[in-house]
């Protein structure tokens, strides 16, 4: 079995102007995430700044996180995504992971994450849920290589962010009432 690898979307203090993520930084080195680090077990990729708060963006991060992952993936590692709830942060996360690593538009890769969380919810707060969308159309201009055919092809997959933020809403509506 290879190496373990961990990625926290959880810390939620401010480490200044923007987010960043830090590679084996834990908060103070505490909890048992930091202990398995530090004793060489797994390895941590810590990314700080980001709360659940509708304000903050994973956007710049979404590419070294998808990064960092696929190389623990091809050293043989095992990832473990996480943050506080396990709702929105690593969702969005491990959406986006999924959207680059299999090519999918943003709704097949939700629904793929989705139905590996059993009877859990995700629910990637709307700044995470935009942040997806403007992921989508980066890795669909990456895919189709400046060949304006292929970018029409790649985008007609995709929804835009007025209809993608109403089915959201609908979503939701139940609970609100």
């Amino acid at each position: 079995m290879g190496p373990h690898y961990g990625a926290t979307a959880a810390a939620c203090h401010r480490p200044g102007p923007g987010a960043q993520f830090m590679p084996g930084k834990g908060p103070g080195g505490h909890g048992s995430l930091w202990i398995e680090e530090r004793e060489g077990r797994i390895k941590v990729l810590d990314i700080k700044g980001v709360c659940d708060d509708g304000i903050d963006t994973l956007e710049p991060q979404l590419e070294p996180i998808c990064d960092w992952i696929d190389k623990a993936r091809q050293e043989g590692g095992q990832v473990l995504v996480h943050c506080r709830v396990g709702v929105s942060r690593s969702a969005t996360v491990t959406i986006a992971y999924v959207m680059k690593h299999l090519g999918l538009p943003l709704v097949d890769a939700y629904l793929i994450v989705r139905s590996r969380r059993l009877s859990v919810l995700i629910q990637p707060n709307m700044r995470l849920l935009y942040n997806l969308c403007g992921w989508e159309i980066k890795l669909a201009k990456e895919r189709a290589d400046d060949d304006e055919r292929k970018l029409k092809k790649e985008l007609s997959r995709t929804l835009t962010w007025p209809y993608l933020a109403k089915e959201v809403h609908a979503l939701n509506e139940k609970y609100l009432h």
